[in-house]
């Protein structure tokens, strides 16, 4: 992540602060709760870039804050897998995209994606918001 800071950094000397996340996998951006983050700013606060700062890019107070979960590394019996993790990515985007059409209507579509019925979609949905919720 902090190679990631450099690099954007090193680019582009007019950016200010930089946030970068990481997922449990890439079908989670957007929808999941991160698992690490790290700040890259004035005194490692986001929002303390000051105007003398940025004109001059005067980056020597800048400092990196990092908030890794409390779960990351450690094995858990409830995580959801891969595959659960992609039928929730599918199931709640095609929810976001559908807001008008009934819940199972969309779940009984994504389940045929899968192979399963809307019933098993709504129980893998439930088990990754449970985890989500449990472990952020």
């Amino acid at each position: 992540m902090i190679k990631t800071v450099q690099e954007k950094s090193g680019e582009n000397k007019n950016i200010d602060e930089i946030t970068v996340r990481a997922y449990f996998q890439k079908d989670n951006i957007g929808i999941s709760p991160f698992i690490a983050q790290v700040e890259w700013a004035p005194n490692g606060k986001w929002g303390s870039a000051k105007r003398i700062i940025c004109t001059r890019n005067n980056r020597t107070t800048y400092k990196y804050n990092f908030d890794i979960k409390s779960h990351v590394g450690k094995k858990l019996s409830n995580r959801p897998t891969a595959q659960e993790n992609h039928i929730n990515a599918v199931a709640m985007k095609a929810l976001y995209a559908n807001e008008n059409v009934p819940e199972a209507t969309v779940l009984n579509h994504v389940g045929k994606q899968f192979n399963m019925t809307g019933a098993e979609v709504r129980k893998v949905v439930d088990k990754v918001w449970e985890f989500n919720i449990r472990n952020h």
